[in-house]
């Protein structure tokens, strides 16, 4: 493990990366004055002096155990944000309840980084999802001196959801909510009213290369990757053999949207090679996807899915399930995922897709619904992707044209 520092003159870059020596979980930065510290820890939290150029702990610095969860059978102290405010330091924190698992949002504070830091929970809610508290977080403030609170919530497989918690003052202590509560509507001063904001999703005819919203699985081969403007097309080309999407490479992505959404796109299969699959996914651990696949020549329509049996953390390499392979008498086909989530307090109900083809003047359903859930293989909430792994022989390619999200 490495603990790794990005620094910049200006927002927009470029950004240097260095790292400090040792490892230091959940960290936060501090700037006192001349000083300079960084919090960190899980269950014991702690505060250690960093040198000048923020390359290690300072020699003879302060180093000391803050606050200490010890016992916590579910979550202790972590997530560590601190801040110096009108000469106290606020150390903000999530953890769980110990009799069950809820997150909570903890602060302590104290007059000196020597003193004792003192505190305790500040929010237990879980806005109507059992035992998904809203926590996790810091604080910041408006010109016009409003405070808000900063956190997430898991919400099934949409993913972790930023919550915007109002913020109010006693003395020195915050108090978070409204009689302890997330309001579920919260009308905030824009700081920029006349700012045109960039959607952080949305369709893309890619005439203009890549829109913004859209982010690679992993840092991405470029050599594979071919963006033709005057087509408007996204092509991607196979370098290696995959058993499943999770291996696959150069997967092109965006989040999906709560309380539901659809993409489609339009794949073509002329230069798939035999053995590759092709089109558009749910991308997450348990996903499913429709596309399409070459074999013994042959293209076919499909959709494969997988519900992992893994433990939470770990990826799993087994290939999904295949079912409605529809022969194919054409090269290109135009595929489409609709998915649900489920909101606070609703019963009996679950996140799920369903995958449909476009054929013969009509959208047609193709496979069964798949149930879809948030796991922590990916830690991301369930994002569309396109993509092309090969099974059989590489420098297949697929293209991918007009995604349109609703």
């Amino acid at each position: 493990h490495k603990t790794y520092l990005y620094r910049a003159e200006n927002i927009e870059g470029p950004w240097r990366k260095s790292e400090i020596k040792g490892f230091y979980h959940d960290a936060s930065l501090l700037f006192d004055e001349e000083r300079v510290f960084i919090v960190y820890g899980n269950t014991d939290i702690y505060l250690t002096e960093l040198n000048k150029d923020m390359t290690g702990p300072l020699e003879g610095g302060l180093h000391r155990l803050i606050v200490s969860d010890k016992g916590n059978p579910m979550l202790g102290y972590e997530g560590s944000h601190i801040y110096r405010i009108n000469g106290r330091y606020y150390l903000f924190l999530i953890h769980s309840a110990r009799d069950k698992w809820m997150r909570r949002e903890a602060v302590f504070s104290s007059d000196s980084l020597e003193g004792d830091f003192t505190g305790g929970d500040v929010l237990s809610d879980d806005m109507g999802r059992p035992g998904m508290g809203a926590a996790q977080g810091g604080i910041v403030d408006d010109i016009y001196g409003n405070w808000n609170a900063v956190v997430f919530q898991d919400c099934g497989a949409v993913g972790r959801i930023p919550v915007v918690v109002p913020v109010t003052w006693k003395e020195d202590t915050p108090v978070f909510g409204i009689d302890g509560k997330v309001p579920m509507k919260l009308s905030l001063p824009s700081m920029k009213p006349d700012y045109k904001y960039k959607p952080l999703y949305g369709s893309d005819d890619f005439k203009g290369g890549l829109k913004d919203f859209w982010q690679f699985s992993h840092e991405p081969d470029m050599k594979l990757i071919d963006i033709d403007k005057k087509r408007a097309v996204f092509k991607v080309t196979t370098d290696k053999l995959c058993t499943n999407i999770h291996q696959a490479r150069n997967v092109l992505t965006q989040r999906m949207k709560y309380p539901d959404c659809s993409g489609e796109v339009s794949v073509s299969g002329k230069n798939l090679k035999d053995g590759d699959m092709a089109g558009l996914a749910v991308y997450q651990g348990n996903y499913i996807w429709v596309g399409i696949t070459r074999r013994n020549g042959q293209l076919y329509a499909l959709t494969t899915s997988f519900t992992s049996k893994e433990d939470t953390w770990i990826l799993s390499t087994e290939p999904g399930k295949e079912s409605e392979l529809i022969p194919l008498d054409t090269d290109e086909l135009r595929v489409k995922l609709s998915v649900a989530f489920t909101g606070p307090d609703e019963k009996n109900t679950r996140d799920e897709a369903k995958c449909s083809i476009y054929k013969n003047g009509k959208w047609t359903d193709i496979g069964p619904s798949h149930e879809l859930s948030f796991r922590l293989d990916y830690f991301t909430g369930a994002r569309f992707g396109l993509f092309i792994y090969s099974t059989k022989e590489t420098g297949g390619s697929a293209e991918f044209t007009d995604f349109v999200y609703k």
